[in-house]
């Protein structure tokens, strides 16, 4: 570029290569999107017929806590342990811990859950109240 001309993107074949280099930068975007997409479709149905990769057992961010923790935290509670001191004992944040709590998975937890017609809610403490 000399001291006197205009800037590239300012002539006719600088706007032309500018659309040209948009052009093939917005391709490539909507390739990689695509494929993307393709192989996230793909995990999925390896995932429901239960033919995932070596190592991998499903799709998404690893659980914060597995069954033994979840054991451990509940345990902790009942024994009186507040949860916000079960979750630094476990390293786990607190409202995991409230989030783990609050899972409908222990039967024993939930009373009144063979009446139809209503839902039983946990409460923080892991005691059943029931919600028409």
């Amino acid at each position: 570029m000399t001291s006197g001309s205009a800037p590239p993107r300012y002539t006719k074949e600088g706007r032309f290569m500018f659309a040209v280099l948009a052009a093939a930068a917005e391709y490539e975007l909507e390739l990689r999107a695509e494929r993307q997409a393709e192989g996230i479709a793909a995990a999925k149905r390896r995932q429901e017929s239960g033919q995932m990769l070596a190592g991998k057992k499903h799709i998404g961010r690893p659980r914060a806590v597995g069954p033994a923790e979840e054991a451990t935290l509940r345990r902790l509670v009942d024994e009186g342990v507040s949860v916000t001191e079960a979750a630094r004992i476990l390293k786990i944040s607190r409202s995991t811990a409230y989030a783990t709590l609050a899972k409908p998975d222990q039967p024993s937890k939930l009373i009144g859950a063979e009446r139809g017609g209503r839902t039983p809610r946990l409460s923080a403490g892991g005691e059943a109240s029931e919600v028409s």
